[in-house]
């Protein structure tokens, strides 16, 4: 294979028969075949440096000259060695560049572990974060049965202070309904006592007016006994009886409780009356 590879010796004391507008037209073309090119861009470069050696004469400072691999392929057009020459090389560089390459799979092993690592913080994480939940869901839980209780026994004692207020509100009607009759009472007994005393200073006027009329009489004699007496009373009908008849008179009978002997009226007032006084 390597007796098939041709060679281009170049050195700054020889002229090349290719010029410039040759190479110039050459890499044009190679630009617009680029995209048909055999060799991969990550692989190899887009040219083949050719080591031009001129034998034992050619120096160290001698230039190399660069020259395409598709210049190369228009030169030797029809040279199919050569071709297979190529894709052996383009094998064998591809193959170095695999070998020197990690695979991907490779590659991807310390991300899968990383990965992996992350995922096991991850869980970590989401295990401590529900169970801190979990715990603080049980906490709210218990503070919610709590006030829940507090609640329930704020409510048995506002019932039971409304069953007090009514039973209350329920001892005040009572109390004003026994006002009012209190009252109603208070304002007859004050009527019944305007009356009696009405009556009672009507009794004293007539009485008045017998004592006066006894007064223009020369003696004054008793009711029942007849005679005329050092003391005797006066009763509210105007009778007037000495001491010994009104004492006869409680003996039988308590005197308010007995009435009048002259005029069948009840005894409620009498009154001490002395004749020299007249």
């Amino acid at each position: 294979m390597d007796s098939l590879q041709p060679t281009l010796t170049t050195t700054m004391n020889e002229q090349t028969p290719v010029d410039q507008a040759f190479y110039h037209e050459v890499s044009t073309q190679s630009d617009t075949e680029s995209a048909a090119s055999t060799v991969p861009p990550d692989e190899t470069p887009s040219c083949v440096t050719a080591n031009i050696t001129g034998g034992p004469g050619c120096g160290e400072n001698d230039q190399v000259m660069r020259v395409p691999s598709r210049s190369l392929r228009e030169v030797a057009k029809h040279d199919y060695a050569y071709r297979a020459y190529e894709e052996a090389m383009d094998g064998a560089t591809a193959t170095a560049t695999a070998t020197a390459t990690p695979s991907k799979s490779r590659r991807r092993k310390p991300g899968l572990g990383k990965r992996a690592r992350e995922s096991t913080d991850l869980d970590f994480v989401l295990d401590e974060f529900s169970q801190k939940v979990r715990r603080q869901g049980q906490a709210w839980t218990e503070e919610i049965q709590k006030l829940r209780d507090e609640l329930a026994i704020l409510n048995d004692q506002k019932n039971r202070l409304q069953e007090e207020l009514r039973i209350s509100n329920s001892e005040k009607d009572c109390l004003r309904q026994q006002l009012v009759m209190s009252n109603h009472e208070r304002d007859r007994l004050r009527e019944d006592f305007t009356i009696s005393k009405q009556q009672n200073d009507e009794k004293i006027r007539d009485l008045q007016r017998v004592v006066d009329d006894q007064k223009k009489s020369t003696y004054l004699l008793c009711q029942g006994c007849g005679e005329a007496k050092k003391y005797w009373r006066i009763f509210g009908c105007g009778h007037a009886f000495c001491t010994g008849c009104i004492s006869e008179f409680n003996t039988k009978e308590p005197l308010f409780n007995s009435c009048c002997p002259c005029c069948q009226e009840p005894i409620q007032i009498c009154i001490n009356f002395d004749p020299k006084t007249l």
